[in-house]
């Protein structure tokens, strides 16, 4: 049994097709060959570690009467398959006929053959039928009819039967459960020519988010970095400020192992704010620096009076921002498991990144700053 919310359901099942964090779809013509592939790929996901509950949907199971017409008996009594086929519908499900009214209401009058002709297998290869000489004749002289388990429902995909074995992911990240199933299962499971396997669910899902923020990530830092040189003219000083970006997305990881979350989309925003907060933090400092060493400060007394001076804006925003994303990670209810691993990152990556910013970002600042006043000497040599 999966569990989900009832609004995640709903977007799930409209994306993938299926509410389930993961669905291993069997495609192929027949469905038993489908159904033996389904239970050998459940055996396997059963035994790779982050992946339950397995559930797979039943290909049979479901009582069947089953009426095969012989076309060449019936074409020497004078009938056609469709009339056969259609006697057989009304005989067993039946026919409105007529209509009968009681005041305002009207009542649909529905002909069929009783009950016990219904459903006693004797009693409906007895069905008469009218050949085209005006003999009645049974259904089971112009037809074969057995009853047997069949299919409750069969799904399609691009017009292709499939069968899904689904599964949630639990205390491991969805792509390296993915990826060790994909491993598992071109393998251990032989699959024929005309039969395929592909992975659905909320994993495509994620694939194709993680795509379009991978492509994301790269314009916001290419943009980043030109507006970071147009505005300060150093790339040295840029350099700089892009170094706070490792120790902030080190807090966001450590978060997620101490919390034991997994990385998927709502932590990939998560990394994206932090980058946010972490540029913002080195271009204050190297902005104040250069505003005192403007005002007639040497470098060093500047880096250090702009670093002391900002200690209580920077402890005071980062605070600020922990305490408003501190409900977020603890409460529990329905839509947390969206917005919690977004504040664990940002909980995380706040608090390595303050603590670089205010101790060790000065110190390359001014190692920097040192190596470029030697390269200069060099060049004037």
């Amino acid at each position: 049994m999966l569990f989900t919310t009832p609004l995640g359901m709903r977007i799930d099942e409209g994306l993938g097709g299926t509410p389930a964090e993961l669905s291993i779809r069997v495609f192929g013509p027949d469905l038993g060959e489908l159904a033996r592939i389904s239970q050998q790929v459940a055996a396997i996901a059963g035994k790779v570690w982050g992946a339950s509950p397995i559930s797979v949907e039943e290909a049979s199971g479901i009582p069947q009467l089953q009426v095969r017409i012989d076309r060449v008996a019936a074409a020497r009594l004078g009938l056609t398959a469709g009339e056969i086929a259609e006697a057989v519908r009304v005989a067993l499900g039946g026919q409105v006929v007529s209509e009968f009214w009681q005041g305002q209401r009207n009542y649909g009058i529905q002909v069929r053959e009783a009950e016990p002709f219904r459903t006693n297998l004797s009693e409906i290869a007895a069905l008469p039928l009218m050949s085209a000489s005006g003999d009645l004749v049974p259904l089971s002289q112009v037809a074969n009819i057995e009853q047997r388990r069949g299919p409750g429902i069969i799904r399609r995909e691009n017009v292709v039967r499939r069968i899904p074995v689904e599964a949630s992911v639990e205390g491991r990240d969805l792509g390296s459960t993915v990826r060790e199933l994909q491993e598992r299962i071109t393998a251990d499971v032989h699959v024929p020519s005309n039969y395929y396997i592909n992975f659905g669910g909320r994993f495509e899902q994620q694939e194709r988010a993680f795509e379009a923020l991978q492509l994301a990530i790269a314009l916001a830092v290419g943009m980043v970095f030109v507006l970071l040189l147009m505005a300060l003219g150093s790339a040295a000083e840029v350099m700089v400020i892009l170094l706070t970006l490792p120790d902030a997305f080190v807090g966001g990881i450590l978060g997620m192992l101490l919390t034991g979350e997994t990385l998927n989309v709502s932590s990939a925003v998560g990394f994206i704010g932090l980058f946010g907060i972490a540029v913002r933090n080195g271009l204050v400092l190297i902005a104040q620096t250069r505003a005192l060493v403007a005002e007639g400060l040497t470098f060093d007394d500047a880096l250090r009076r702009g670093s002391i001076g900002r200690v209580r804006p920077k402890l005071m925003t980062a605070m600020c921002a922990m305490l408003g994303l501190l409900p977020l990670m603890l409460l529990p209810g329905q839509g947390g498991e969206l917005e919690r691993p977004l504040a664990i990152v940002m909980i995380g990556g706040l608090v390595t990144s303050t603590v670089f910013t205010l101790l060790a970002l000065p110190t390359f600042y001014q190692l920097v700053h040192n190596l470029g006043i030697r390269w200069h000497a060099r060049r004037s040599r």
